[in-house]
């Protein structure tokens, strides 16, 4: 099983594979909690975090499944919105709504974000929602450096 290493002027410690899934199991809770997505509110905050992911072509497998979803749920919002728009108590609405492309979208994009992680890019550094990738962090004074697969990144610590 994979491991993490970190380094630091202090010492060196090592994540095994096995406590790495443990601690990922622990904190998926918190992190969900964080991102804020509830099925039965409205798209705004789906709408914050897909802005961040960079939009993909569709390709032969539906790639752009979260931007699809996101442009249906938005139209769908628009039409409850005119159906309910004029109504008064003890009155039909004015048209039929649903709520089904809503609930898709978000959990569609809790999966993505638990399961797979999801490439951003938030104030033009690009993140990953994941960390199954990351094979070394080397923290020197206040600069950290990421080393995953063939790709380094290096930034400071804020």
């Amino acid at each position: 099983m994979s491991r993490v290493y970190f380094h630091s002027p202090s010492g060196d410690a090592e994540l095994h594979g096995s406590e790495r899934a443990w601690l990922r199991s622990v904190a998926r809770g918190p992190s969900e909690t964080a991102w804020a997505l509830d099925p039965y509110r409205d798209i705004d905050r789906a709408r914050q975090i897909l802005a961040w992911v960079p939009e993909v072509p569709d390709g032969p497998y539906g790639a752009n499944y979260l931007h699809n979803g996101l442009r249906k749920a938005e139209a769908q919002e628009a039409a409850n919105k005119r159906a309910h728009a004029g109504w008064r108590p003890g009155q039909p609405l004015t048209g039929p709504t649903s709520y089904e492309p809503q609930r898709r979208l978000i959990n569609a994009l809790r999966t993505a974000l638990r399961v797979d992680g999801l490439r951003m890019t938030v104030a033009g550094v690009e993140l990953h929602t994941s960390n199954d990738g990351v094979l070394q962090v080397s923290v020197v004074g206040d600069m950290v450096e990421v080393k995953a697969h063939s790709l380094t990144c290096t930034g400071a610590l804020t």
